[in-house]
């Protein structure tokens, strides 16, 4: 029992050691002889915040310390647009790679996660000075930090198994760049939460208002507690799912 335990933990080690040196040649070499380079991953975001923060003047949102609210709910919600679109590619995009190597095919979708996860520091610091500024309680960065665990093994098991499904039906990444779509409205990020239905069938409802929960200090907890059970399902899920199909993968992609 002992062993066999041991040699697990050594596998995950390895194969997450393997993932995040990807991961970094993958991040220096996307921002090699950029203008910007890593200011790149902080556009999207800031743009579409000042935006947003523009428009609020002519609606009415009752939620107080909006652009840390606004800005906590781009953030999430990106970071896992960004981990499931990158997962899902990663196997289809790297045919070569899996059908001529022995590695674990899990190092790539992997360090793609650890790829977003890089970008995602940056994004986190300016939360950070936020908090300082609007006189938040600092300290709750902390168990976000842990809460970020949960947020990353949802992203990683919805892209993987989106990336298994991409060995079958090659339109897929269309279809789910719609379904962001419709769910970047349907997820109040920009909007003040009012627990109607479509936010509680939701599942990216749940990371971004258990993130702003956990940084903001106070709210609903059982939210933070759905958020961590949904990520399980799915990472239960998805490793089922990865299990059958992991030995054909070279042969589909």
């Amino acid at each position: 029992m002992t062993k066999n335990i041991t040699f697990l933990y050594q596998y995950i080690v390895d194969l997450n050691r393997v993932a995040i040196v990807q991961a970094k040649r993958n991040f220096l070499v996307k921002n090699e002889g950029s203008l910007l380079g890593i200011f790149w991953y902080l556009l999207n975001p800031l743009v579409i915040f000042f935006v947003l923060l523009h428009v609020k003047q002519f609606v009415i949102v009752d939620v107080p310390i909006y652009p840390m609210y606004l800005f906590i709910g781009l953030v999430i919600f990106n970071f896992i647009k960004k981990c499931t679109g990158l997962i899902a590619n990663s196997l289809v995009g790297n045919a070569s790679f899996i059908k001529n190597t022995d590695l674990n095919n899990l190092v790539l979708p992997l360090s793609r996660l650890f790829e977003v996860i890089f970008s995602h520091i940056f994004e986190l610091s300016i939360i950070f000075c936020m908090m300082v500024y609007y006189h938040v309680n600092v300290l709750n960065i902390f168990l976000y930090l842990i809460f970020f665990i949960f947020i990353c093994i949802f992203a990683f098991s919805i892209g993987l198994i989106l990336a298994i499904i991409r060995m079958f039906v090659v339109d897929l990444m269309d279809i789910w760049g719609i379904v962001m779509h419709i769910y970047w409205f349907l997820t109040p990020i920009f909007y003040a939460s009012k627990g109607t239905l479509s936010n509680f069938i939701n599942p990216f409802y749940y990371f971004v208002e258990a993130s702003r929960i956990i940084l903001f200090g106070k709210g609903n907890p059982q939210i933070v507690l759905f958020a961590c059970l949904i990520s399980l399902i799915s990472a239960i899920i998805s490793g089922i799912i990865y299990c059958k199909v992991k030995r054909y993968i070279a042969e589909f992609v």
